[in-house]
């Protein structure tokens, strides 16, 4: 089945230029107001319906520098209807203003910040003879077609319906105030984030703790964070330089004055698989969870021992006190066990598990609480360093 489609061209009837930026609607008759189909034309005045309702309808062709065209069509189904539209110029010069609305902090274009231009008749009047307003498009550009030449101010996010986070700015009382225009104009307006502060905590198994095993929701010190700011429209690009901080006692880091863009927050710290997350900021107030917390996972780095001495019957081993800590600048700090008991049937081997990779004392001090060596109570002493790696056995 064919399509039912519509192409014209609005063009100025002084000249039979095309019409850039014209507002083309289709309205089902008889009209309610609403539109069935809209578009604009191009820079060289056309414009095309891919899909048109069929029928009676009302044809509405505008633009600031022209007399709108309002006129009945009637568009078969299945068929194409093609035409041209003159349209008579308005009395005066009649410029385009372009305005682009962006973040200054990052660079990103901003969506559906509200514009207001007021134009005022003399450069000294206090109040606008008339204001004209819009929202920016996806790209943060917003077109004003055909405005009468005059003396102009240029307000944005300072009007209703405000988009959050962002602080409004207007021209009024600085030196860009009643701004003569008289020709097509193109200004540039840099939106200040309203700066946030975030607080991400880390959490999860704590080497240290004295529940290694079970306790995934411990605060965890000493975690490197980092914060990077993402293109709302593509995530792949960064348009906030990386931040970096580390937790605190309380696994806690915070970052100040963010824009409210999404953020990817990355987690590092030996003994842990790094975290990546995406936090974004809600998409009606435009804040942050805060704090927003992350859980990371501990890698699997344990440490096995084996006990040897003069004795050839290893039950002198039996329940002997192995003790494993963690030394100072070595990235093991407050992790202190002791093993009395490991496996079933192999005395002299103790296994310490979940650990951070780094730098141990391995030591032994004492008598075992009972004696399988005929009678005699021999007294163990030893005491070794070993680097323990990270994500696998270590054996000693």
């Amino acid at each position: 089945m064919a399509d039912t489609r519509f192409v014209g061209r609005a063009i100025s009837a002084a000249d039979q230029s095309g019409i850039d930026g014209a507002r083309v609607t289709l309205e089902a008759t008889p009209t309610d107001g609403v539109p069935e189909a809209e578009t604009t034309t191009d820079p060289f005045g056309f414009f095309e319906f891919a899909n048109a309702p069929a029928g009676s309808l009302e044809l509405r062709i505008e633009h600031g520098g022209f007399a709108a065209r309002v006129e009945t069509i009637n568009i078969a189904p299945d068929t194409t209807l093609s035409g041209v539209y003159p349209l008579s110029p308005v009395p005066g010069a009649r410029p385009d203003f372009q305005v682009v609305v962006s973040d200054v902090m990052t660079g990103i274009a901003l969506f559906d910040v509200p514009v207001q231009l007021d134009r005022f008749n003399g450069a000294n009047d206090p109040d606008p003879a008339e204001s004209y307003s819009g929202r920016t498009d996806a790209d943060g550009n917003l077109w004003f077609r055909g405005l009468p030449s005059g003396s102009y101010r240029f307000r944005a996010n300072d009007t209703a319906g405000a988009i959050p986070r962002w602080l409004p700015f207007t021209t009024a009382g600085t030196t860009n105030d009643h701004q003569l225009i008289s020709s097509t104009h193109s200004a540039s307006i840099m939106l200040e984030p309203e700066g946030q502060n975030v607080t991400v905590r880390i959490e999860g198994l704590d080497p240290a703790s004295a529940d290694p095993f079970f306790d995934t929701q411990a605060s965890l010190e000493g975690v490197y964070v980092e914060v990077e700011g993402l293109d709302p429209q593509d995530l792949s690009s960064v348009v906030l330089p990386k931040r970096t901080s580390v937790t605190g006692f309380n696994g806690e880091v915070l970052f100040t004055g963010l824009p409210a863009v999404p953020l990817r927050v990355t987690t590092k710290r030996m003994g842990y698989h790094s975290t990546t997350a995406i936090l974004n900021p809600d998409p009606v107030s435009g804040a942050f969870p805060t704090p927003h917390t992350i859980p990371i996972v501990l890698k699997p780095t344990h440490l096995f021992v084996q006990l040897e001495s003069i004795y050839t019957n290893v039950n002198a081993y039996s329940f002997l006190e192995v003790r494993l800590q963690g030394l100072d600048m070595t990235g093991t700090e407050g992790i202190d066990r002791v093993q009395t008991f490991t496996y079933i049937g192999f005395p002299e081997q103790r296994g310490f598990f979940n650990l951070l990779p780094g730098r141990y004392r391995v030591s032994a001090n004492g008598r075992p609480p009972t004696s399988m060596t005929g009678g005699i109570t021999p007294e163990f002493k030893f005491s070794d360093i070993i680097d323990v790696t990270e994500g696998v056995w270590t054996s000693l």
